[in-house]
């Protein structure tokens, strides 16, 4: 009877050992696999420094405490792999929380597949907030009720309460339910379309800030007019990189110059705004923002991400004293050994002085600071490309021809919307179809805009429908909804 006895227990705890398994190797290859960019964000937006002013910052008990081990735990989600394996351990601290809660209730190793439905609902709330304090909360808070279930339950409550006489309605709980529950973590993290568009976002942002191009370019949707208003700046963006903004601004769902940026605040606009001048060559301007990211970092703190930038950024201006500056604060957290060396040997070969800063007007529309990038640097076609966008944005054809005229190269191929605008503009200047090289095709295109025009309400919703991505549709409908 005894061996028997040691025969039913090790058959029950060979399945829970199973599934426990089964669902940590689950998680781990989901997380690594399939949210690698969200893991990368969790270290980003977190800080956490070995000095005296991090932690006199925190003196709120316990909510300070919180922040202040998960921002150390953070700082290990630099590496993908061990990232995916915490958040696994997130979820298996709370399943063997919830297995000693059951157990002491309950009395029986079989009716500890109930464990995993408050341990599917802790992983599913985990792929929804972004932020290693809320797994931190969940874990403390069910640890707690599981020591107070070990020190006062003395009795368990299966003796109190009518035992089922169905075995196997038992028994197909004890499998179906971890495989459903395993089964709906696995849907949610492939499905959740909030979840997946997040890490999208990641994908986008951190291939901006790599300067890979082409890797944003391939995530334009098909059908552009649902994309949100961050996805289509890192668009609008790439595009400028690229040398494409002439051919595909219309295609996106813009009004006006101040499009181009965020005048919003927040941790994301900073970001892709000091991203946005960094790129258009005024480091001045993208290190502003890169301040203000720090201070609307997710935990109201400085954050790795823009931490790491401004020293790289000090670098690449020349301002050496300032690099290093950043660089000793990096030096008091964990995991950033290897970039602190690597920065140190570029200091230490360097004997680069501070370069003459730019001029820049903070706040400044785009048009205004890309015809003074212009007057510095003729040839600076990424700021021509803007000035050009922008003077088409306000409807400034003549403002544009004069630009056009001054600043582009005649052996450049001209992009789709400055040939429709220099079309519009030939009209008042027959010249410009001699002197410049249109297409027949987008002539005889314009020739069928001007007829429709003259048809009247028939005539606007055929141009509203057959040129919808042209500079023609925006100078009629620009005020209305795209």
């Amino acid at each position: 009877k005894v061996r028997l006895n040691l025969s039913i227990i090790t058959n029950i705890m060979k399945k829970i050992i199973l599934f426990r398994l089964l669902l940590a190797g689950i998680l781990f290859g989901l997380w690594y696999i399939c949210y690698p960019h969200t893991i990368q964000h969790l270290e980003e937006t977190a800080f956490y420094a070995n000095i005296p002013d991090y932690f006199y910052k925190y003196h709120s008990l316990p909510t300070d405490f919180i922040k202040i081990i998960g921002n150390y735990i953070a700082q290990f989600y630099q590496y993908h792999w061990v990232g995916a394996i915490l958040q696994t351990i997130f979820v298996l601290f709370v399943l063997a929380a919830c297995d000693i809660i059951f157990y002491r209730l309950l009395g029986n190793r079989k009716w500890l597949w109930i464990s995993f439905i408050p341990s599917y609902i802790f992983a599913i709330q985990q792929t929804e907030k972004v932020g290693i304090e809320f797994s931190i909360t969940w874990v403390i808070i069910i640890w707690i009720l599981a020591i107070i279930s070990l020190l006062i339950r003395k009795v368990p409550i299966i003796t109190h309460i009518p035992q089922t006489d169905n075995k196997y309605l038992l028994k197909i709980c004890e499998y179906s339910v971890p495989i459903i529950c395993i089964l709906l973590v696995i849907h949610n993290l492939l499905y959740n379309p909030n979840r997946l568009y997040f890490e999208k976002m990641q994908r986008i942002e951190h291939a901006a800030v790599n300067h890979q191009w082409d890797v944003i370019l391939k995530e334009i949707p098909n059908d552009i007019q649902p994309i949100r208003e961050v996805q289509f700046r890192y668009f609008l963006l790439a595009l400028s990189e690229k040398e494409l903004l002439g051919e595909y601004l219309f295609h996106f769902p813009i009004r006006n110059e101040k499009d181009f940026l965020f005048d919003t605040q927040g941790s994301v606009p900073y970001r892709f705004n000091s991203l946005f001048y960094w790129n258009l060559g005024l480091p001045n301007e993208a290190i502003r923002f890169a301040f203000q990211e720090n201070q609307a970092g997710v935990s109201g703190d400085m954050t790795f991400a823009a931490t790491r930038r401004l020293v790289d950024w000090y670098m690449q201006k020349g301002d050496i004293r300032q690099a290093k500056f950043y660089l000793n604060i990096l030096s008091h957290s964990t995991c950033h050994k290897k970039f602190i060396r690597t920065r140190n040997i570029f200091l230490q070969q360097t004997t680069q002085p501070d370069i003459p800063h730019r001029v820049f007007f903070i706040n400044a529309k785009l048009s205004v600071t890309a015809l003074y990038l212009l007057e510095l640097d003729c040839t600076d076609q990424r700021a021509l490309n803007y000035l050009l966008c922008c003077l088409l944005l306000e409807k400034e054809l003549d403002s544009f021809y004069s630009m056009f005229r001054t600043y582009w190269s005649e052996e450049k191929a001209i992009p789709t919307h400055y040939a429709e605008a220099l079309l519009m503009l030939s009209d008042k200047y027959p010249e410009i179809l001699s002197h410049y090289d249109i297409s027949r095709q987008k002539q005889t295109e314009y020739k069928e805009y001007s007829e429709l025009l003259q048809k009247g309400s028939s005539g606007l919703q055929t141009i509203n429908m057959k040129y919808r991505n042209t500079f023609w549709r925006y100078m009629l409908f620009n005020q209305q909804n795209y």
